[in-house]
């Protein structure tokens, strides 16, 4: 599965990296493998299209964890 992490969701760690997991799993239990900040994630895409926490993702997906946007 190949995974990015956008602004402040990146931190310090590796913005693409590709990683496998038992499957199928929820975007949700990813995102907890991942030890995300789920108050941070703003907009979920699998393959390029917006996604749902509870959405199943698999191996062969490219899943994209987006921050909520600030300015103006």
């Amino acid at each position: 599965m190949e995974i990015e992490l956008f602004g402040q969701l990146a931190k310090e760690r590796q913005s693409i990296h590709v990683e496998t997991f038992p499957q199928p799993m929820t975007v949700l239990e990813l995102a907890e493998k991942l030890d995300l900040d789920l108050g941070l994630v703003g907009l979920i895409s699998i393959d390029g299209k917006s996604s749902h926490w509870s959405d199943k993702v698999n191996n062969e997906n490219r899943v994209c964890f987006f921050p909520y946007l600030e300015g103006g």
